[in-house]
């Protein structure tokens, strides 16, 4: 269909990248792209819930004509930046939907968590989810955290599992913040410092 209507197809730079799957395909494909700003994302639903696919396969004609006619809109979604830093290095990434802190041997995992460097809690327990708005309705909304609009651009603080009782006060809600505000999460050393990183389904 794009061909017959003089698209050129590339793998090469892009103006439009098509995810053919589910939410997971697209969430592939733009990290795939390395976040290309300069490309613009669409999704032909073919998965399950595909809260970010669009394009249903039977209305391809459609989405075709569309294209050709300049007849359609953009949203623009907000990204995760995240900075870790270990004993011999220090790297960035980007996430959609979220990241994970939890121990590496999956033990009871035990964080110091501040927002601004003030401290909001010393948390024990799996482990942490920080999420975007659009990643609110995925594991997020599983944790039992609450599924925000996605044009609010915030960040979610879930627990996973979290211990309270005597001995550990951790927090049990989930906790959204303005997506200005820095958020620092660091082992507490003398109980573990071999912490995983997970963004967006993949170990960092």
């Amino acid at each position: 269909l794009l061909k017959n209507n003089n698209f050129e197809i590339t793998n090469n730079k892009s103006d439009l990248a098509i995810a053919i799957g589910g939410d997971g395909t697209f969430i592939n494909t733009v990290h795939k792209l390395n976040f290309d700003t300069n490309t613009y994302y669409v999704g032909i639903n073919t998965g399950t819930l595909g809260f970010l696919q669009d394009i249903n396969p039977d209305h391809l004609e459609g989405f075709v004509n569309n294209l050709n006619n300049n007849n359609f809109k953009t949203e623009k979604i907000a990204l995760q930046h995240t900075e870790i830093t270990t004993n011999q290095n220090k790297h960035s990434c980007y996430s959609l939907n979220e990241i994970v802190v939890r121990d590496n041997k999956f033990k009871t995992t035990h964080l110091i968590v501040k927002v601004n460097d003030k401290l909001l809690e010393e948390f024990a327990g799996d482990g942490l989810l920080v999420s975007t708005s659009l990643g609110s309705t995925a594991y997020n909304a599983s944790l039992e955290g609450a599924m925000v609009a996605f044009d609010i651009n915030c960040v979610q603080i879930s627990p996973i599992a979290p211990l309270v009782n005597r001995v550990y006060k951790s927090l049990k809600q989930s906790i959204i913040l303005p997506e200005k505000n820095t958020i620092t999460i660091e082992p507490r050393y003398e109980k573990n410092n071999d912490l995983l990183v997970i963004v967006d389904g993949k170990p960092e």
